[in-house]
């Protein structure tokens, strides 16, 4: 289950009024009800179910906030309590681990040299 918050709704609402459509449209495509749908975007709804949720979350996506949109295990997926400055965080880690790796190669292969070795 996922729990809809505010992004969620507002995320619905953008879709229904860039695409024209409308909760009996988004209702076919994801294969339930109008009235789920419905629930969905005007709060009486508090969860949207997974197997629902894997059909909208392509649709709503482009509408959501992109900081709250996070890659695990190479999936896209959504976060409300996502944080971007972790995000960002990481990838500085991930660019340091790299130079430290090309760091110790060189002071391996320079040990390497110093004690007779071959490279």
């Amino acid at each position: 289950m996922i729990n809809i918050d505010m992004n969620i709704r507002k995320a619905l609402e953008l879709y229904f009024q860039a695409n024209s459509s409308n909760c009996r449209m988004l209702s076919e495509i994801v294969g339930t009800s109008n009235s789920t749908v419905s629930t969905w975007g005007n709060g009486k709804a508090k969860s949207i179910r997974s197997k629902s949720w894997n059909k909208v979350f392509p649709l709503i996506k482009p509408y959501l906030p992109k900081k709250s949109i996070v890659i695990i295990h190479g999936y896209e997926v959504y976060d409300s309590q996502a944080n971007p400055d972790l995000s960002e965080e990481m990838e500085d880690m991930r660019e340091q681990v790299e130079q430290m790796k090309e760091t110790a190669l060189h002071l391996l292969a320079q040990c390497n040299d110093f004690l007779g070795g071959t490279k």
